[in-house]
């Protein structure tokens, strides 16, 4: 408070009460709330923007797959020769 008088003075302001100090803290609060909610707002935005690119790159992928046309990678099949499967980075062996 004692900062924010300091600048007040500087600028020439009248120097609040402490009542009046106590309303535009709130004020500020009030502020402060608002736009963390509208950062919410535009990082929720942001998100779901992001899941709907993954999406549609999904089903792009699958059009790939059916003419292999912008595709330079091979499908592998889900089992080698040894039907050895990799799950988690860990491989496992099948049992018939």
């Amino acid at each position: 408070m004692v900062c924010d008088d300091l600048i007040r003075q500087s600028q020439g302001l009248k120097i609040l009460s402490t009542e009046q100090c106590k309303g535009q803290g709130l004020n500020l609060r009030k502020s402060q709330a608002e736009t963390l909610k509208q950062s919410l707002i535009a990082q929720q935005v942001q998100e779901q923007h992001v899941y709907i690119n993954i999406d549609s790159n999904a089903s792009d992928n699958e059009e790939d797959k059916d003419n292999n046309v912008n595709s330079n990678e091979v499908e592998r099949p889900p089992y080698d020769n040894n039907d050895e499967v990799e799950v988690g980075g860990a491989t496992m062996q099948l049992d018939d």
